[in-house]
């Protein structure tokens, strides 16, 4: 399994979000791209997913930007992984079945829901605020 650019690309924004947001006042797309060095219109396109994921909140007008929707310790990281697609690259017999997947009559299918088991749970133990803490606004 690997993370695409997108998937790690969104949780370098969100977290940056969650960072910047301590201030108190709605982030913009252009502060954002800055903050994390990705271009504009990339962040706009991964928000307006995270959005419809209700990860994070528009806030219109003068001073306006982006807001969480939650608390950074309710945010983990399969949500945003989930909000982007990025969990569909997880091998998962029982979620998705393909061309490739043989059902009940594959050998391997107990390894890959397995897979998919251990990697979807620790998704979702690490939060935005995980990373705060360690990683980006350096809070100890």
């Amino acid at each position: 399994m690997l993370i695409s650019k997108k998937g790690k690309y969104s949780v370098r924004a969100i977290t940056a979000l969650a960072c910047m947001e301590r201030q108190g006042n709605p982030v913009s797309l252009s502060a954002l791209s800055e903050f994390e060095k990705l271009p504009v219109s990339y962040t706009e396109q991964l928000f307006n997913k995270l959005r419809r994921a209700g990860l994070v909140k528009s806030v219109k007008g003068p001073g306006g930007g982006y807001v969480l929707s939650k608390k950074p310790s309710e945010i983990t990281l399969f949500d945003v992984l989930l909000a982007v697609g990025e969990i569909e690259n997880i091998p998962d017999c029982e979620r998705k079945q393909t061309n490739t997947c043989f059902g009940a009559h594959c050998k391997a299918k107990h390894l890959w829901d397995d897979f998919y088991f251990h990697v979807k749970a620790f998704l979702e133990l690490k939060t935005i605020e995980d990373l705060l803490k360690t990683h980006v606004c350096g809070v100890e």
